[in-house]
């Protein structure tokens, strides 16, 4: 696996080496020891899965202390009452999401979530 370090604190870009041949591609997405030398020691208790159209925007979401370390591989069962969100489009994080030639498809609750300067005022 190839841990790289980001612009973020404490976030890493983790890439598996993937195996591929006719039949289809092997790769291990998770290793505690490998893990743990790159000082990410965590009790993982869930894995999760998800599928999106071409379209679908997610939003940016994460959990509050004491509720989660977040690889998507979560440290903590899912708590509705730390969940929180970032909005997507804020132009403080300099995203610059991609045009496509479908409309973004944003639930409810992602279109509700604060900017960033917003949570940093309520904290």
């Amino acid at each position: 696996m190839k841990f790289t370090p980001t612009s973020i604190p404490d976030v890493l870009l983790i890439e598996p080496k993937v195996f591929s041949d006719e039949r289809g591609f092997f790769f291990e997405d998770y290793n505690r020891e490998v893990f743990a030398r790159h000082g990410l020691l965590a009790d993982f208790v869930q894995d999760n899965h998800s599928r999106s159209r071409r379209g679908a925007l997610r939003g940016l979401h994460f959990q509050v202390y004491p509720k989660a370390e977040v690889l998507y591989k979560v440290t903590d069962f899912y708590s509705p009452a730390h969940d929180k969100g970032l909005a997507w489009n804020d132009p403080a994080l300099g995203i610059a999401w991609p045009k496509l030639d479908v409309p973004y498809e944003i639930s409810p609750k992602d279109r509700r979530h604060p900017a960033l300067s917003e949570l940093a005022e309520a904290s």
